[in-house]
C-alpha cells in the first residue's frame, strides 16, 4: 500500500478531457517526478489533490484512508501542501507572516510579541530538521525568487503537510539555486516526506527523482523506476513515439573554400594633418 493512492482519476472541463482515467501513487521518503509535456495533464491532476479541483470520478487515498478534498483546506487537514509555479505570498508581509497567515489564534488574549516569538520558534525548528533558511523578518517583495520558493516551502510544512506537491519548481531558478532546491529535497525524502515534482526537464528527473510517472494527452503512460530508465525512453512515452536526443550540426561552408578572399585593399585614413594609407 502507498501513502499517496490516486485511482481512476478523471476530469473534464466543458469539452476538454483533461484527465482521463489517470492512477498514480507516491510513498513517504520518494520524489516522485510527474513528467509530460505542456497540456498532457500534470497540474490538472495535482490540483486535484491539492484540493483546488474535485474529480470527476475516482478516488484518493492517503495512509490507507479514502479522502474527499473538497478544498484546500481538506487537502492541508489530510498533510497536502502544493507549491505553485506562481507563489500565493503577501508581498507587503515579511516571511514569518506569510508563514503562519490563516493560522488560528489561541484561546483567550494573545500577546503579539509572545506570539511572534512562538512562531519564528516554531519556523526554526522546521528549518533546522529540513535544511531550510530564510529570513523571518524580510519582506516578501525584497526577496528573490528562490527565496519566496523556499518561504512557501516552509509554509506549507508549517502547516503540517507531509506530502509536498512543486510545481515547475526550476522554471525561473539559476544552477546554484536549483543545486540548493534539490538539497532541501533531499532533506525532506530523508525526513520521510512524500514530494511530487511536475516537471518536463528530464536532466532534473533523472537527477532528483527515484520514479518516475510519464502523462500524455490526459492519460498515465507508466510510471518506472529512475534507475531503471534513461532520457531516450522517457522522450519516447512523453510524445509518443522514439525521438533522437542528438544534435547533428553540418558545417555551413566547405573546408577546403575560404569564407572570405580580399585582394589588393586599399584605404585611407586621417590622423591629425597626415593622410596615411594602410
Amino acid at each position: 500500500m502507498h501513502y499517496v493512492e490516486m485511482q481512476h482519476i478523471s476530469k473534464r472541463f466543458g469539452t476538454v478531457q483533461a484527465n482521463d482515467d489517470v492512477s498514480l501513487s507516491v510513498d513517504r521518503g520518494e520524489v516522485l517526478a510527474l513528467l509530460g509535456e505542456n497540456g498532457s495533464g500534470k497540474s490538472t491532476l495535482m490540483n486535484m489533490l491539492a484540493g483546488i479541483y474535485y474529480p470527476d470520478s475516482g478516488s484518493i487515498h492517503i495512509d490507507g484512508r479514502h479522502h474527499n478534498l473538497w478544498s484546500p483546506h481538506d487537502a492541508i487537514a489530510a498533510g497536502i501542501g502544493m507549491v505553485h509555479q506562481h507563489f500565493k505570498l503577501v508581498p507587503v508581509m515579511n516571511a514569518w507572516e506569510n508563514i503562519s497567515l490563516g493560522e488560528k489564534p489561541g484561546r483567550g488574549f494573545s500577546n503579539p510579541i509572545i506570539e511572534k516569538k512562538r512562531i519564528n520558534k516554531k519556523i526554526s525548528a522546521l528549518e533546522e530538521r529540513f535544511g531550510l533558511v530564510t529570513v523571518h523578518d524580510r519582506k516578501i517583495y525584497d526577496m528573490s525568487v528562490s527565496e519566496k520558493q523556499t518561504v512557501e516551502i516552509v509554509k506549507m510544512l508549517y502547516r503540517g503537510a507531509t506530502v509536498l506537491i512543486l510545481d515547475e519548481p526550476t522554471a525561473v531558478l539559476t544552477p546554484q539555486e536549483i543545486k540548493s532546491l534539490f538539497s532541501m529535497l533531499r532533506n525532506m525524502k530523508q525526513e520521510g516526506c512524500a514530494v511530487i515534482i511536475i516537471t518536463h526537464k528530464l536532466n532534473e528527473v533523472m537527477e532528483i527523482s527515484d520514479r518516475v510517472t510519464v502523462m500524455r494527452k490526459g492519460k498515465t503512460i507508466a510510471t518506472v523506476n529512475t534507475s531503471e530508465t534513461n532520457p531516450r525512453e522517457l522522450t519516447g512515452m512523453m510524445v509518443g513515439e522514439s525521438i533522437s536526443l542528438e544534435i547533428k550540426r553540418e558545417q555551413s561552408f566547405p573546408e577546403e573554400k575560404p569564407v572570405m578572399e580580399l585582394h589588393s585593399l586599399t584605404t585611407w585614413a586621417w590622423k591629425g594633418n597626415l593622410c596615411l594609407t594602410i
